[in-house]
C-alpha cells in the first residue's frame, strides 16, 4: 500500500509540474484512476503467482509418488 500511495504521490508531482494547478481535480482523479489500475494488475499478479505456487506444491509431490513407480521399473532398463 506504501507503493500505491508513494506512485500516487510522484504522478500527482509530475502531472502538476507538466499542466499546473488549473485542472487540479481531474489531475487528482486521473492519477487516481491509474494509481488504483496499477495496484489492482500488481495484485492481480501477486494473487496468480500464490495460487500457482500453492497448486505446485499440491501436485508435484502426487505426481512424483505416481511416476515412482514407472520410474523404478524404468531406470535398471537404463543402466544396462
Amino acid at each position: 500500500m506504501d507503493h500505491a500511495v508513494y506512485t500516487f504521490e510522484q504522478i500527482l508531482h509530475q502531472s502538476l509540474e507538466s499542466q499546473g494547478t488549473e485542472e487540479l481535480c481531474k489531475a487528482i482523479q486521473r492519477c487516481q484512476d491509474r494509481v488504483i489500475k496499477k495496484f489492482d494488475y500488481d495484485s492481480s499478479t501477486v494473487r496468480k503467482r500464490f495460487f500457482r505456487e500453492a497448486l505446485l506444491q499440491i501436485f508435484i509431490p502426487y505426481m512424483l509418488k505416481q511416476l515412482s513407480p514407472a520410474c523404478g521399473s524404468v531406470s535398471p532398463n537404463l543402466q544396462d
